[in-house]
């Protein structure tokens, strides 16, 4: 980011805030910059310029907790028992058993994040009514549910004559009922605790939902909860491979482990 910062005269911070998401409709002449950093050739500026655009949200739309869909995760390593749980539990719901909630918890860094958008994108297949994820900023600056309760349903093709019509408990029931009807696999990213994400989960039906937070939030009622720790030192170890590249990182096998345990065995320091 530093060297795209250098070439392109954008600033880190702006860089960071749309690495991270943050910033998803960047001004045209930092997209014209970007591109001349990256030294584009004409038809790669032109598609740049043409996805910055689309990205552009009307005034009314553009709040925190945008609707994406789930994303693959290049370098995801290790979480096989986890992994074969929630398919196990996207599975039992496609058989016709009540419509689970997991509650994914951990400390920071522990990879909550990532192991959800990586089984939202294995599973996105089970789930032909669409596949959807909300950051609720549940640390900086939580989302408000009213908020992130209009752009799910707006993700599901409600109207917005619709959702004039309807107060915040009318939008709940009427998103309960959509999730209870359709097939969907949401992910709650990031909950502050139970209140922020209580309205915005199904009663039944065949919808899968995936609430990540720092806490178990055990005020949740009838959830399944899948608590994330360190990964294994092999895992550790494995997911450095990949980042190093393995001829460099095997040249330096017990530096590769040292670094690995002074991490803590956390993704997101590793």
């Amino acid at each position: 980011m530093e060297e795209l910062s250098e070439a392109s005269g954008v600033s880190v911070r702006a860089i960071g805030d749309m690495e991270r998401g943050r910033s998803r409709v960047p001004q045209r002449r930092t997209v014209v910059a970007l591109a001349e950093g990256l030294r584009l050739g004409d038809a790669e500026r032109e598609a740049l310029l043409a996805v910055a655009g689309t990205a552009r949200p009307t005034r009314a739309v553009a709040v925190a907790g945008t609707v994406v869909p789930p994303r693959t995760v290049g370098d995801f390593t290790g979480r096989e028992r986890e992994l074969t749980l929630l398919r196990a539990a996207a599975e039992g719901d496609a058989a016709g058993g009540a419509a689970p909630v997991w509650v994914v918890s951990g400390p920071p860094g522990c990879g909550k994040t990532t192991l959800a958008l990586k089984a939202a994108a294995d599973l996105a297949g089970e789930f032909p009514d669409g596949s959807f994820v909300v950051d609720l900023h549940g640390v900086d600056g939580p989302v408000d549910t009213g908020d992130a309760l209009v752009k799910l349903l707006r993700a599901l093709r409600v109207s917005d004559r619709r959702l004039a019509q309807e107060d915040a408990s009318g939008r709940a029931g009427l998103l309960r009922a959509l999730l209870a009807e359709r097939r969907c696999l949401v992910v709650l990213d990031n909950a502050r605790d139970e209140g922020q994400v209580r309205t915005l989960l199904p009663e039944g039906g065949r919808s899968l939902v995936l609430v990540t937070s720092r806490r178990p939030l055990t005020g949740l009622e009838d959830v399944s909860r899948l608590v994330l720790c360190a990964m294994a030192q092999d895992e550790a170890v494995d997911l450095l491979r990949r980042i190093l590249g393995e001829e460099r990182a095997d040249a330096e096998a017990e530096a590769v482990a040292r670094v690995a345990e002074l991490c803590g065995r956390l993704p997101l320091a590793l």
